[in-house]
């Protein structure tokens, strides 16, 4: 992703224990949004199945923040800080097992450039009646 400087600048913070095998895929979709001015940060919480090595290897252009141990949802905030002190106007977050259509921060952001009295919007969350994630049913577009 080219920086361009005109486009507000979006992080895009990744939070992760121990999910290397849908890791790949999560920080993969966010490194080729089509939207130039995006850096990614993904948060790692003490996981002990390779994350860690899997982002310095195949992503280094993704920033990694350790956390050194599972301090769950509150790694988060590592992440937050690190994206504002780099200039970040609007920041999304990701859990490890999501994964971004390319033009996902493209319309994210032309949206909120409409809305100037607001900084923040969230996406749906798709329903896990099971108590599970279903896989078939993650790619799916809500619709109110």
């Amino acid at each position: 992703m080219t920086q361009q400087p005109s486009l507000p600048k979006v992080g895009i913070v990744i939070l992760n224990f121990n999910c290397r095998d849908l890791l790949e895929g999560c920080v993969g979709s966010a490194l080729t949004q089509s939207y130039p001015n995006a850096a990614v940060w993904v948060v790692d919480n003490g996981s002990t199945d390779g994350s860690v090595d899997l982002v310095r290897t195949e992503f280094p252009q993704a920033e990694l923040v350790q956390t050194n141990a599972n301090i769950g949802f509150a790694g988060l905030n590592m992440g937050i800080h690190k994206a504002l002190d780099a200039g970040c106007r609007y920041i999304m977050y990701l859990d490890s097992d999501a994964k971004l259509d390319v033009s996902t921060i493209s319309a994210l952001v032309e949206y909120l450039m409409e809305l100037i009295t607001h900084d923040t919007c969230n996406g749906k969350q798709l329903p896990a009646p099971l108590g599970h994630c279903d896989l078939d049913r993650r790619n799916a577009i809500h619709q109110p």
